[in-house]
């Protein structure tokens, strides 16, 4: 019976690898991209157990299929340099969930970091009066609420003043976008930074409503004349197509892309990846998972050095 379950869990990861291949062309299929390196440790686990139960053929089957599912996933791994110590900017991307039931902790967390700017996704009502009292900190906030559904909310606080700040809902049902514009520390080309909030593709609706949003995005993006940081909730793991389109469509590039998960924070190491930084004309860059202080995702910083 034993052996019989291996066998079975050996097809199924086999059929789910599979059709993590067929992102491209099925938006249900791209889910099972997202647990790729979930895959490779039960593939590897069956492994070994066949080996152990001398099964040598389905051990090398499945240690096979353990290289298959890491491929897509090392191909997208970037790392930068060490933390920065003397980084130009530092820039905090955070979902802080709107049911977030313990805001003063995020609020701590956030002004221990002292980061010059802060993209916050689901910023409730309540969440919005709780940093409005930031302002002696962060004078400079845009708070993006024009949304149809619940925790669709995007907020911008910064430190230093911006040339420009706008904000647009690209699709019904999809999380507003903020873009400001910023000049560089030291002199030189003004530069970008852009909150995002990608929505959810779980279902058709959300699927295809993510795909306009996208399109969208990638049109604003190309329009911006100059550097650009982009970062917040992508709902997108590295490997996916999603993540894929969103990279094509905008031409920004991954960062310091890693497999330390950041989502739901309560399963810790065995969430996945799905809150990122991209950029674009922008290389000096590192990434650091700070915590989840509350909210059901991992707050992550970047470090920039912009140059001149």
């Amino acid at each position: 019976m034993f052996m019989k379950l291996m066998y079975i869990s050996a097809l199924a990861l086999l059929c789910f690898a599979g059709l993590a291949y067929l992102g491209t062309l099925f938006w249900w299929a791209d889910l099972f991209a997202h647990f790729r390196p979930h895959m490779a440790v039960a593939s590897a686990i069956l492994a070994f157990g066949f080996l152990f139960c001398r099964r040598t053929w389905a051990s090398l089957a499945c240690a096979a299929l353990v290289g298959a599912v890491l491929v897509p996933v090392l191909a997208d791994l970037t790392y930068g340099d060490p933390q920065t110590p003397t980084p130009d900017i530092r820039v905090l991307a955070w979902n802080v969930h709107h049911r977030h039931s313990d805001p003063p902790s995020g609020v701590e967390m956030m002004r221990a970091r002292d980061a010059d700017v802060l993209i916050l996704s689901e910023t409730s009502p309540k969440w919005q009066r709780v940093l409005t009292a930031m302002s002696d900190m962060y004078p400079y906030q845009l708070h993006a609420d024009v949304c149809d559904s619940v925790g669709c909310q995007v907020s911008l606080l910064s430190k230093r003043p911006w040339r420009s700040v706008e904000s647009e809902k690209f699709a019904f049902d999809t999380p507003p976008v903020i873009w400001a514009l910023f000049d560089r520390p030291g002199g030189g080309e003004p530069f970008y930074i852009v909150a995002v909030h990608i929505r959810r593709g779980v279902l058709p609706h959300g699927a295809r409503q993510q795909r306009k949003q996208i399109a969208a995005l990638g049109d604003l993006i190309r329009s911006l004349d100059g550097d650009i940081v982009m970062g917040g909730d992508m709902n997108a793991t590295p490997s996916s197509a999603v993540f894929r389109s969103i990279c094509t469509a905008t031409a920004l590039q991954g960062t310091n892309i890693g497999l330390s998960a950041s989502w739901p924070a309560l399963l810790g190491p065995f969430g996945i990846s799905i809150d990122h930084f991209l950029t674009r004309g922008i290389d000096d860059i590192s990434v650091q998972h700070i915590g989840a202080h509350g909210s059901d995702h991992v707050a992550i910083e970047a470090a920039i050095n912009l140059g001149r």
